[in-house]
């Protein structure tokens, strides 16, 4: 339970909050990944690497 989050008052299960954020971000154009962990990010060039190889690019 996150007891503190802005426009919660009575507070929010952790899950429902981040499903909450994640339909947001994908309801703007956020794509998103699940079962990937980040290996390394290159803060020179905002390049990430996930676990299998893929690499993304950020703006």
């Amino acid at each position: 339970m996150v007891d503190n989050f802005p426009g919660f008052p009575e507070g929010i299960d952790g899950f429902e909050l981040m499903t909450r954020m994640q339909q947001l971000a994908e309801k703007i154009g956020t794509r998103t990944w699940m079962g990937s962990i980040v290996e390394a990010v290159e803060f020179s060039d905002w390049k990430i690497s996930l676990t299998g190889g893929c690499r993304i690019a950020g703006h």
